[in-house]
């Protein structure tokens, strides 16, 4: 199983659509995650940071640290 502590990972927001997060397998680019909801995020305006085990996504006015 991937778990992004060896393996390449993308990260990303679902800005105007779900607002879930997403991970993505960088060698074969399966999706290997969906879910977290993200509040109040927009296109172009949030920024994905993986830090200690967690995934910080910034929305409008707040950071969401979320656990993978």
């Amino acid at each position: 199983m991937l778990h992004g502590t060896n393996d390449a990972l993308v990260w990303i927001a679902g800005v105007e659509g779900d607002n879930e997060l997403h991970a993505f397998d960088l060698s074969t680019g399966a999706s290997i995650f969906a879910g977290g909801k993200i509040p109040n995020i927009r296109h172009l305006s949030t920024s994905i940071i993986a830090a200690r085990g967690r995934i910080f996504a910034a929305g409008d006015g707040a950071v969401n640290a979320l656990t993978h």
